[in-house]
């Protein structure tokens, strides 16, 4: 049995040497790469070797296999921007980086993977470079990150701290300039919550991310994760702390001021509605009445009635009230697509 051991331990190293220059214009090389890389796979999903110890030269050369492969500059441009000739280089090079991602997270499926042996060669640097992976041009890059993200956030707790501030530092850049666009910002933001959701974060790493959170609403591309944004902030105020009122009145300023996106403010303010609690609402009501009260008319018959709809449903809940009762808070995002009538019966 200890050959046996001591043979696939010596395969994979033999395998991983072949696959860990980034690139080769040498066709056979990048045919012996990708067979090295299905190999690796095999491997690692054979359920015969599945209780392998593999060595820590193993784990060392497995991460810096992957990184030399994935760790490598992104293009600066949108993949609509991209000559064809730009667009079919990349996805020929990600079919070897596709390879990479799979075995990788086979290798961090097994029943015998150590977190003691991978320690030393998992850092910030390396969940930095992964967490980067997010803003890739293709979505099934991104997508290969995310999950290989959550696979290192479950095999190995003493990276969630690094993963949690890898994506502060990515949505800090963001936040720095308005009319950057980020193509993975929703997965950053669901990276972030599911962290405070599941991992003991300090307080002022918490602060900061709320503080980053209320920057976020005046970035000129909020259309495209104003929901993200609301869902991270529900689980940061979880505990009755003033998040909520402060990015209502955030979105109603920015409303005051740009009425050409009232849809999307009347979604974020219908939604924010959902988790403040009756004595938050009452100091905002009157505010948001008179900007809902200036759409009941638009000639957008969808932004009409659903300026209608949020209007009768204030009323409603407010009919149903005692005076002395508080609005029940809601320790989740309520999606603009979502029935809202258990909400309402909730605060009957």
């Amino acid at each position: 049995m200890i050959d046996d051991v001591m043979d696939y331990n010596a395969v994979a190293l033999q395998l991983l040497k072949k696959c860990t220059q980034f690139k080769s214009s040498n066709v056979c090389r990048r045919d012996e790469k990708t067979n090295s890389l299905e190999a690796l796979h095999l491997l690692w999903t054979s359920n015969l070797v599945n209780e392998v110890e593999y060595s820590a030269a193993v784990y060392e050369s497995l991460v810096s296999m992957f990184a030399s492969n994935v760790f490598r500059p992104l293009p600066s441009v949108a993949y609509s921007e991209l000559t064809e000739e730009h667009k079919a280089e990349i996805v020929s090079e990600y079919e070897h980086i596709r390879l990479v991602y799979r075995a990788f997270q086979a290798f961090l499926k097994l029943d015998r993977f150590r977190q003691r042996k991978a320690q030393p060669h998992f850092d910030r640097k390396f969940v930095d470079g992964l967490v980067c992976r997010l803003n890739s041009i293709l979505t099934a890059e991104r997508i290969n990150a995310r999950d290989t993200i959550g696979y290192l956030y479950d095999d190995c707790p003493f990276l969630r701290p690094h993963i949690f501030q890898s994506a502060i530092s990515e949505l800090t850049d963001f936040t720095c300039s308005s009319s950057y666009q980020h193509n993975g910002i929703v997965l950053v933001l669901d990276v972030l919550r599911d962290t405070v959701i599941y991992t003991p974060i300090s307080d002022t790493a918490l602060d900061e991310f709320a503080k980053i959170l209320l920057r976020l609403v005046n970035h000129d591309t909020l259309i495209m994760f104003d929901e993200k944004l609301l869902d991270c902030l529900a689980v940061l105020d979880r505990n009755g702390d003033d998040l909520v009122p402060q990015m209502l009145v955030a979105v109603l300023r920015l409303w005051q001021q740009d009425n050409d996106k009232a849809f999307m403010y009347l979604r974020m303010v219908e939604s924010l509605y959902g988790l403040c609690d009756s004595e938050q609402w009452s100091s905002l009501q009157p505010r948001v009445l008179r900007l809902v009260a200036n759409i009941l008319e638009s000639v957008d018959s969808e932004l009409s009635d659903k300026a209608m709809s949020f209007w009768n449903r204030i009323f409603i809940d407010k009919y149903h009230l005692n005076d002395n009762s508080a609005k029940p808070r809601s320790t989740l995002y309520v999606s603009q697509d979502d029935d809202h009538d258990d909400d309402d019966d909730e605060r009957q």
